[in-house]
């Protein structure tokens, strides 16, 4: 399928765009290979293709995907009291499991 500008703006900025809005002009869009500016819903911008976008779920500024990641990580661990040395200490759930 073969996208023009209205089609990439309504996906951006639609409910699959995760609160984002397309800030590239009319004027300025070539193709979907072109890296497009886009407004993160934090209010960052950042730069990347329509494909990108779309296909490899890049959604997002790299400072709000860093906090995902990390959110992510942080409420997968498991705290535990090691008990060799008696501190605290934090395991994936998964490595606490296989314990």
């Amino acid at each position: 399928m073969r996208y023009n500008y209205e089609d990439i703006k309504s996906f951006i900025e639609g409910e699959n765009g995760n609160g984002c809005t397309l800030l590239t002009k009319k004027e300025e869009y070539i193709d979907t290979k072109q890296k497009l500016t886009i407004k993160c819903k934090c209010g960052n911008t950042f730069n990347t293709s329509f494909t990108k976008f779309k296909n490899r779920n890049k959604r997002q500024c790299n400072e709000c995907s860093t906090n995902t990641r990390k959110l992510k990580y942080e409420s997968n661990k498991i705290e535990f009291i090691c008990e060799y040395c008696g501190k605290k200490a934090y395991k994936s759930k998964y490595e606490y499991s296989s314990l």
